[in-house]
């Protein structure tokens, strides 16, 4: 786990406070990146921040695969369930953070991505998109 300082832990509360989650996912990658952090952790945080903005490249290939994975289940995702389900990822997980005190490793961060997408939007681990290649 990376330590946040006191600093760091308000500054990523503030990024929370005011619902900018990628620009907080994009500075705790930052932190990762200073201190010299697993560069899976922090590639998974710059990914984040673009899936969960959804204009560009990766935030539209993550809500494609995850609509066409719902469809496979027989439901269906609409771009404010994706969103919502993005945004509720970003507080648990940018929430953990502040909490525990410091940035986890990519296993629990991963599976936390997983039970999230499973709880809100009732995919199989299978069906989320946004951990496309991990093992869960």
């Amino acid at each position: 786990m990376i330590k946040l300082s006191e600093q760091e832990k308000s500054k990523l509360s503030s990024y929370l406070a005011n619902k900018r989650y990628p620009e907080g996912y994009l500075y705790a990658k930052q932190i990762v990146d200073s201190k010299g952090g697993d560069e899976r952790v922090s590639s998974w945080l710059g990914k984040a921040s673009d899936s969960n903005k959804g204009d560009n490249i990766i935030g539209e290939y993550v809500r494609a695969t995850t609509k066409e994975a719902a469809f496979d289940e027989g439901k269906k995702v609409t771009d404010a369930q994706f969103q919502y389900a993005s945004d509720f990822l970003a507080k648990e997980v940018m929430g953990g953070f502040i909490r525990d005190g410091g940035i986890k490793d990519i296993e629990s961060i991963v599976r936390q991505d997983v039970q999230a997408a499973v709880k809100v939007l009732g995919l199989t681990p299978e069906g989320w998109a946004g951990t496309f290649g991990a093992v869960f």
